[in-house]
């Protein structure tokens, strides 16, 4: 896995610009610097700067990026502060693509906790803070995600499904910048 930094800073061109306009040309202009466009990336966007996750290198020709690889050394019963912004909404029932957004808290805090038990953590603490409802133009399409921000500390019960989420990313919207789980040593 490797880790890749594009900073706003360093990369003031029209073409470095472009990855920080909105979701959908962030997306294209990061899927453009790897071969392999089917490969699942994750990334996240702060105003300054985007964090990427790739299984390959990436190689973006026109502009400023650093890239090491992401080989986290982590361990079971290590406790983890963790930020992520989800696309935070649950399958509608009797339709095959409605989906339904979460609004409230407890609902919000309880989709958390069920994707916690599946991917290999336990939440120690959590809090919600910026919300926000995206849609954007994509390939004759509209997608819309209902974005919250999630921080908290986590415990870690299962390294492989740990490592497993931190590599995937959970929710939708992943190729969008959602789903991203950043961890930060306590």
């Amino acid at each position: 896995m490797y880790i890749s930094r594009i900073s706003k800073r360093n990369n003031v061109s029209k073409e470095g610009s472009l990855f920080f306009k909105d979701r959908s040309i962030s997306h294209g202009k990061i899927y453009s610097g790897f071969i392999d466009k089917a490969e699942r990336i994750l990334f996240y966007v702060e105003p300054e700067y985007i964090l990427i996750l790739s299984h390959t290198k990436p190689n973006w020709e026109s502009i400023n990026f650093e890239t090491k690889e992401f080989k986290p050394s982590l361990s079971v019963g290590q406790l983890l502060r963790f930020s992520i912004v989800c696309d935070v909404s649950r399958k509608s029932s009797g339709t095959r693509y409605k989906r339904l957004f979460l609004s409230e808290d407890d609902d919000i805090v309880s989709w958390f906790e069920e994707k916690s038990v599946n991917n290999g953590f336990k939440i120690e603490h959590i809090e919600l803070l910026d919300r926000s409802v995206e849609s954007f133009r994509h390939k004759n399409n509209m997608p819309r995600f209902n974005g919250v921000e999630i921080v908290g500390v986590l415990k870690i019960v299962d390294l492989e499904k740990f490592y497993n989420v931190l590599n995937n990313g959970i929710g939708k919207g992943k190729a969008f910048g959602f789903g991203m789980l950043r961890v930060y040593r306590c």
